[in-house]
């Protein structure tokens, strides 16, 4: 089977986060499937460019990357003429397409393209069909886009993926007459983080927020809780500011009186990000709203427990396995679940080593690429 990724960016743009580290290792496993998988994208990465070549393929883990250059029409708007002509030359070409975001041109162009030519492909919005999220931020200009460009081609995709239920759930709220969802989990390279441990990055004990520095993460709440919890643990923020958010948070440590306390340290990956997540002794993820919550999984694949709040794709299976803590959005309640952890060393020890079973029995990537390989069949034939 032939399959084609339609994505905005593509590794190495890691400055998007989470998601370009999840298509990349699908896109991977499926080839490990024995499909054959390229990928269509842009060079496009945060304000500049990936050093990649243009309009070639380039051989990553066994996936076909086409880097495609474009240009910026509007602020989020990114136009390929290359990549169009691309869709018209070759997506005729593959038994199936899979189609990663929205609201943004190439994944427009692409499903556009299949719906005129009758080619069956999914839709992937990797969390951006979530409607607290579009009335907080755009919430017009993503409406009219949503009407008059958007909704067709939601409509015309054979399923859309949700990587949770609870992703699943607020894309029904939107009303989009949409035929099927179908839940299919990110994954986790165990083997990824077998790394030993070397000397710990740092001699106290930590908490750690590890991801994009956004508003949606509500950070804020977390460092309004540290006042609160036990002194002994200070906290690590790692992760690539978004929009100006880190000049606000730092705002709020000196507020607070707590620049001894509070640490931001940047965008980290590969073994600096392992030895961080193996140094500290809880990861956590206050977000206001989260689709999946991948560094959940790399948590675990550390064996590190984890605290989440409850509008996190993952929290329902963080509380029925008990690999974490659910935390409120009220930083007085937060500081007072956090540190009811904080103060059992051994139930720290044991949510850790559950969530590590976990990743280890319900999210490995070949089994993720399995599942979509099925998907592809099923709809493929309908």
């Amino acid at each position: 089977m032939k399959i084609l990724h339609v994505v905005p960016s593509y590794y190495p743009a890691v400055h998007y986060g989470g998601p370009i580290y999840a298509i990349h290792q699908l896109c991977k496993a499926q080839t490990e499937l024995g499909l054959q998988v390229d990928v269509f994208t842009t060079n496009r990465n945060g304000s500049g460019v990936s050093e990649v070549p243009v309009g070639v393929p380039v051989n990553i883990d066994g996936v076909n990357v086409y880097y495609f250059s474009c240009i910026r029409l509007m602020k989020f708007w990114y136009y390929s003429h290359r990549m169009r002509k691309a869709f018209g030359d070759k997506l005729n070409c593959y038994d199936f397409i899979h189609i990663h975001s929205v609201f943004l041109w190439p994944t427009f162009g692409a499903a556009n393209f299949a719906n005129k030519n009758t080619i069956p492909y999914c839709i992937s919005p990797r969390g951006s069909l979530v409607a607290s999220l579009i009335k907080y931020k755009s919430r017009l200009r993503k409406l009219i886009y949503i009407s008059i460009f958007e909704k067709k081609n939601l409509i015309g995709a054979k399923f859309i993926h949700a990587t949770s239920d609870l992703e699943a759930f607020e894309i029904r709220q939107l009303d989009l007459k949409i035929k099927d969802i179908e839940v299919v989990p990110n994954g986790v390279e165990l083997s990824n983080y077998d790394a030993p441990q070397s000397k710990d990055i740092y001699d106290f004990p930590y908490l750690l927020y590890l991801g994009r520095i956004s508003w949606k993460k509500r950070i804020n709440l977390l460092i309004r809780a540290m006042p609160n919890i036990n002194k002994q643990f200070k906290l690590v923020v790692a992760g690539n500011d978004e929009d100006g958010e880190r000049f606000k948070l730092e705002e709020i440590v000196k507020e607070l009186n707590l620049n001894d306390r509070v640490f931001f340290i940047g965008f980290v990956q590969g073994d600096e990000k392992i030895r961080l997540l193996k140094g500290s002794s809880l990861m956590i993820l206050p977000s206001e709203n989260e689709n999946f919550g991948n560094v959940i999984l790399e948590a675990w694949a550390c064996r590190k427990p984890v605290a989440v709040s409850r509008s996190v794709g993952l929290a329902d299976f963080v509380a029925k396995h008990n690999a974490g803590i659910l935390i409120s959005s009220s930083p007085q309640l937060m500081a007072e679940e956090i540190n009811s952890l904080l103060n059992d060393k051994e139930s720290l020890r044991e949510l850790g080593e559950n969530g590590f079973g976990i990743a280890d029995s319900n999210f490995k990537w070949s089994s993720v690429a399995k599942k979509f390989h099925t998907l592809y069949e099923k709809y493929s034939l309908n």
